[in-house]
């Protein structure tokens, strides 16, 4: 179920990465395909007098607008490119503590009050008093570490998630964006360019209001889980269980 989860949350954030940039890349190609468009309709449109600079104005003003809007988003996904990465490192940071501390460690609870020398159960009186009470000492100690590494586990693995929904979120806005922009361009007919821009570019406002909203509210979890950091260092400071010096020994081999 875990390794799963791990599988998954590496493949959605890979797919992203491989693919955010070229999208953007298109995106803005879209756009210069646009602004030819415009160029051409405004070539013929300087012969009409007043009404070829009212247009020339209104296709200037909301490819400006676009321009913008693309910008803000760009943002994002460089932020989002240069911290790809990183995340992985998270998602297998989280994994590890499961794989090797927590199972480890708590199949060895099993065995930390069976003596390995069976002699040892015929110890009688204080002998046998203070290797049980040290072998108990060790199993709480197991515990204690069992449950820091689930604690940790949880804590990378809930950011992890966060990044990875934040890397989907953006790219399904950057994917909006580029169905927006070939609709713009399919109807840029020489007489509509100016409708076509136009709608091109109230919609893509709209898209980004929207996606930068959904983005704002995942970044205020993640934030929040940061947040939680504190409880990370409180629990990873508590050594009343395990001592940062040393393992209870229950007997010491000389």
């Amino acid at each position: 179920m875990a390794g799963g989860e791990q599988a998954q949350l590496q493949a959605g954030l890979k797919q992203v990465g491989d693919t955010i940039e070229p999208a953007l890349k298109n995106i803005y190609a879209k756009v210069d395909q646009l602004v030819d468009a415009a160029n051409r309709f405004l070539s013929y449109a300087q012969y009409t007098g007043g009404m070829g600079a009212l247009a020339a104005w209104w296709i200037r003003s909301n490819i400006e607008d676009i321009r913008k809007a693309l910008k803000e988003i760009a943002k994002f996904v460089n932020l989002l490119i240069q911290h790809y990465t990183p995340v992985i490192s998270l998602i297998l940071a989280s994994f590890r503590w499961i794989n090797e501390v927590k199972t480890p460690l708590s199949e060895l609870q099993f065995e930390a009050t069976r003596a390995a020398n069976r002699n040892f159960r015929t110890w009688e009186g204080k002998a046998s008093e203070e290797y049980h009470s040290i072998a108990d000492e060790q199993k709480e100690a197991l515990a204690d570490v069992v449950e820091k590494s689930e604690f940790v586990s949880k804590w990378l693995l809930t950011i992890a998630r966060e990044n990875v929904a934040f890397a989907k979120e953006m790219f399904s806005i950057v994917t909006k964006l580029l169905g927006i922009l070939a609709k713009a361009l399919a109807n840029a007919s020489l007489a509509m360019v100016p409708f076509a821009i136009d709608d091109a570019a109230e919609m893509i406002g709209v898209a980004v209001e929207e996606g930068l909203n959904a983005l704002a509210k995942i970044a205020e979890r993640l934030v929040a889980n940061i947040g939680n950091a504190r409880d990370l260092v409180a629990a990873s400071g508590d050594h009343s269980k395990l001592s940062s010096r040393k393992w209870p020994d229950a007997v010491t081999v000389q």
